[in-house]
């Protein structure tokens, strides 16, 4: 860029000149400026109002020794106008006659366009290299977390980049800051990849936006359709048109590879369940090929099968349809507990599901469940019992419906645990069609 003050002194005919950068509409920040004494211009802010071309000074905020105040009328002031639109004033107190303000603001206007159109050259090299850099990374097989790390550095290297963040939502929503960095870290911190600095980060931002005007950019990361995250990008002071537009296609660059990041991911956690949910049937399967009771051999492979998930429980359901003394309500699903240890619902143990509506239709479905409260006797059951969530897998024997086998948890299932319960259905229906038809049971 020019030299400023050394720009804002040939305006010096008086007692000071100073250079004043837009931020936003009415806000300026000092940029540079000069006396003939030599004495230093200190860092200020100043609001200003566009009078039809004309600004005047409204307020400072800060200490400016030196700085005409606004009720001097000897100040003059002449925007300085890039690509049509206000990058800053120019502003010299005690001016001669004449204006000699105006030819240096076009100066000015002229070296500002000038250093943008470079800027932009220099960014699309460096956006292009950054992209090959991170793409390289991904292909590597590395996971979101250093790929994010690596994306805010690559992006903070820009030229037209002064910081940026990636933010992941988390299961309830909420956005938390996966990684972050600045280009100058005695701002915020050095940057780094920890949640704990979300409220760092949103109040350096939140600083930096009220202080100059500076505007955000974000672009969302999708994997498989949804929304993942984003990646937001904030500008370096001083950028202009066409500078700034580089940004939003660069932002939308690395959100792109990110996302192939998390995509890798979450094919990979697929992978691991899905060995998960092998490892799970082939331990379980170990109890049932060694003979003994049905009722025995099953218990035995649902400890496996609790010990290999985490979940606090594991039942084999028998549901079935029995007709019921009421007129209003003629039938009636019930569930046999066939296998499982869990104090309140011992085997062989029947219960009616009449008014365990959502029970009934998970049981049959096989999603997941949520145990709220209310419902009937069974779910209450399940509540005393500790269990907040229901995980069931439809078990199928001879091409028919049969019951299910529910895991029941305290937490939240996770997408593993779903797949291993499939999974040992399946294994379960195979079993009790053997031992219902073949052995009699």
């Amino acid at each position: 860029m020019a030299d400023w003050r050394r720009l804002a002194g040939l305006a010096a005919q008086g007692d000071v000149a100073a250079l004043a950068e837009a931020a936003c509409d009415a806000l300026v920040q000092l940029s540079g400026g000069s006396s003939p004494s030599g004495r230093p211009v200190e860092p200020w802010a100043a609001l200003w109002r566009d009078d039809g071309g004309r600004w005047t000074r409204l307020a400072t905020r800060g200490p400016a020794p030196g700085v005409p105040s606004r009720d001097d009328t000897r100040t003059a002031s002449c925007a300085v106008v890039v690509d049509g639109r206000t990058w800053g004033v120019l502003e010299a107190s005690s001016p001669p006659t004449g204006d000699p303000l105006t030819p240096l603001a076009r100066v000015l206007a002229d070296t500002v366009a000038r250093e943008a159109a470079f800027e932009v050259l220099r960014a699309s090299g460096a956006h292009q290299a950054l992209l090959l850099r991170l793409t390289a990374l991904v292909s590597g097989r590395a996971e979101p977390l250093p790929v994010a790390a690596a994306a805010v550095r690559e992006l903070c290297g820009v030229g037209v980049v002064d910081s940026a963040a990636v933010v992941r939502a988390d299961a309830e929503g909420a956005l938390r800051v996966s990684s972050w960095h600045c280009r100058d870290p005695r701002r915020v911190g050095a940057g780094g990849p920890t949640d704990a600095q979300l409220g760092l980060v949103s109040k350096a931002v939140a600083r930096r936006s009220l202080s100059c005007g500076a505007a955000g950019v974000a672009a969302p990361v999708f994997v498989d359709g949804a929304v993942w995250g984003a990646v937001v990008a904030c500008p370096r002071e001083g950028l202009v048109r066409p500078a700034l537009d580089v940004l939003p296609p660069l932002v939308a660059g690395v959100a792109g590879i990110v996302g192939m990041a998390a995509s890798n991911e979450t094919v990979r956690a697929e992978l691991l369940a899905e060995a998960d949910a092998q490892a799970v049937v082939a331990r379980m399967s170990r109890p049932l090929l060694g003979g003994g009771p049905p009722g025995e051999a099953l218990d035995r492979a649902l400890d496996e099968l609790t010990e290999l998930t985490g979940v606090g429980h594991a039942l084999v359901l028998h549901v079935r349809v029995r007709e019921a003394s009421s007129a209003v309500d003629p039938r009636v699903a019930v569930c046999e507990v066939v296998a499982g240890r869990i104090d309140p619902l011992p085997r062989g143990s029947v219960h009616a599901l009449g008014r365990d509506a959502p029970v009934v239709r998970a049981l049959a479905a096989g999603v997941p469940l949520a145990l709220a409260t209310g419902g009937g006797p069974f779910t209450r059951l399940l509540r005393d019992a500790g269990v907040e969530h229901l995980v069931p897998a439809p078990l199928v024997v001879g091409g028919a419906s049969w019951g299910s086998l529910a895991l029941a948890s305290s937490s939240a299932p996770s997408a593993a645990v779903r797949r291993a319960a499939v999974e040992a259905a399946a294994l379960l229906g195979v079993y009790l069609e053997r031992v219902l038809t073949v052995a009699g049971w």
